[in-house]
């Protein structure tokens, strides 16, 4: 068994989006969350909401308790996308509802030309539960200031 610490098998970026519905090609991206812990500990936290440049359905709201007026002055995914992008290069990706989470990543950036989180460059791990709340437990060493949206 390795003595090191699960963050020195990193760089991971957890992340999660909030969405207008179910499918990646018909709705949208509504917030995008995520936090980058590198090798070292170092914890890098990024939010932001996002116009989706659609009315969200009120039930949708109900579950994720989003609203338009909430993102009517929020940034396009064009913008935030750049912004993820350049957080999570590089590192492994980690979701909880991966397929969910990615499909709508990888559509928004598609939809707006941005590259793409090729499977050969970023790696993909869709993590259950269990995992997550594991991994949300232990405390890295060394938190850093969160990205400005």
């Amino acid at each position: 068994m390795s003595s090191k610490k699960w963050h020195e098998f990193g760089p991971f970026t957890v992340f999660d989006v909030e969405t207008t519905g179910m499918s990646p090609v018909h709705n949208r991206i509504v917030e995008i969350a995520a936090a980058r812990i590198d090798q070292n500990g170092t914890i890098t936290r990024f939010q932001s909401l996002v116009n989706p440049g659609c009315p969200i359905p009120p039930q949708v709201s109900c579950v994720h308790l989003i609203t338009d007026e909430m993102v009517a002055d929020a940034p396009k995914f064009h913008e935030v996308g750049y912004k993820f992008l350049d957080m999570a290069r590089g590192s492994t990706l980690v979701a909880h509802n991966a397929r969910f989470d990615l499909g709508f990543l990888q559509e928004s950036l598609a939809r707006c030309g941005l590259e793409l989180m090729e499977r050969q460059n970023s790696r993909f791990h869709p993590a259950d539960e269990r995992g997550i709340s594991r991994i949300a437990q232990l405390q890295p060493a060394k938190p850093a200031p969160d990205v400005p949206a």
